[in-house]
């Protein structure tokens, strides 16, 4: 049988998905966040379809300098937890927010971009070693 991608490396590529899973929650927050100057909770699910695995997800967003975001994700891949912290890019188009970053992961590579409204955020990240997927987070009411 062979043995996943991921097992070798542990949690290190686990925490690719999720960390751009992550981006894109983050950007989610970028809508409520502009009325806000307080940090907001996000909660939903990442997959990268290359390896077919997925995972739960949850980001605290906060509004940034020049009008940008920063986010700390936090979630579980392979049933290894991971967190990371992001910065994110936003701009607005046709009353939603729409979200963009690269950031390096374990070495490899990543894009992503997104968009997010009032309540939700969705997304779609690659890197340059073919992870790629989707995530998908909704804001938690406090």
């Amino acid at each position: 049988m062979k043995s996943h991608p991921h097992s070798r490396f542990g949690l290190r590529l686990a925490l690719v998905p999720s960390t751009l899973v992550a981006c894109f929650a983050l950007l989610v927050l970028v809508a409520p966040c502009q009325a806000q100057s307080k940090a907001t909770r996000w909660e939903g699910s990442w997959n990268n379809k290359k390896y077919n695995t997925k995972g739960p997800l949850q980001a605290v967003i906060a509004p940034a300098a020049g009008g940008n975001l920063k986010a700390t994700f936090t979630g579980t891949g392979i049933r290894s937890k991971f967190s990371f912290d992001a910065n994110i890019t936003k701009s607005t188009k046709n009353n939603r927010v729409a979200l963009s970053g690269k950031t390096r992961i374990n070495g490899d590579d990543y894009t992503w971009t997104g968009s997010a409204g009032a309540a939700a955020l969705v997304g779609n990240y690659r890197s340059r070693s073919g992870n790629n997927g989707t995530f998908t987070l909704k804001m938690v009411k406090r």
